[in-house]
């Protein structure tokens, strides 16, 4: 089926299906096959294809998280306005902080599957203890001894980050495990 003929299959509302393609800017590929779409192109379809009924409720698990940086903000911007017009209530799971921030108007954080944290957006992503400069996460790729102090290589992103810590945290922490790191007064905390 074609990206039209796959968005039709589920309601045969030609102009719903026009809009929703013009919306995604998916018009110009109406009429390709999905396997010469790229993988961003096949997330909008899927998109598109899911809003063909109206749903008062849309479920979406990690919908952007394979997609490039690119493709990520448009896809973003394209549930954004989606949500706008149909005013659709949408449930995602996501653990990228950014992409929370941007597209949700409540959090609910789960852990084990019970709720630790519930709020808006702000007051679950910014929370801080203190006085905190900055805090984020990554995954710790090494720990080493340099003459007398340990350093930590954290991974963040696309980055790696060397962060000095004690011997305490160097007995501590494991290689691979996510760790949190803020600072405070200019000494870094990891946790």
């Amino acid at each position: 089926m074609t990206v039209e003929e796959n968005l039709l299959f589920v309601n045969k509302d030609q102009e719903l299906a026009n809009h929703l393609l013009e919306i995604t800017e998916l018009s110009e590929l109406k009429k390709r096959l999905p396997n010469t779409l790229s993988g961003g192109q096949k997330q909008r379809v899927s998109l598109c294809r899911a809003m063909m009924n109206r749903p008062k409720l849309l479920l979406m698990d990690e919908p952007l998280s394979a997609l490039d940086p690119t493709m990520r903000t448009k896809l973003q911007n394209e549930i954004l306005q989606l949500h706008k017009e149909f005013g659709t209530t949408t449930i995602m799971v996501s653990h990228d902080p950014s992409e929370i921030y941007r597209l949700a108007s409540r959090v609910v954080v789960l852990n084990l599957g019970k709720v630790i944290n519930d709020g808006k957006p702000k007051e679950i992503l910014l929370q801080t203890t203190g006085s905190q400069k900055f805090s984020f996460k990554g995954e710790l790729l090494e720990i080493m001894k340099v003459d007398v102090i340990y350093l930590a290589i954290v991974a963040i992103g696309q980055q790696l980050v060397e962060i000095v810590i004690s011997e305490e945290e160097a007995k501590n922490l494991k290689i691979g495990e996510s760790i949190n790191v803020s600072t405070k007064a200019f000494a870094p905390i990891i946790s």
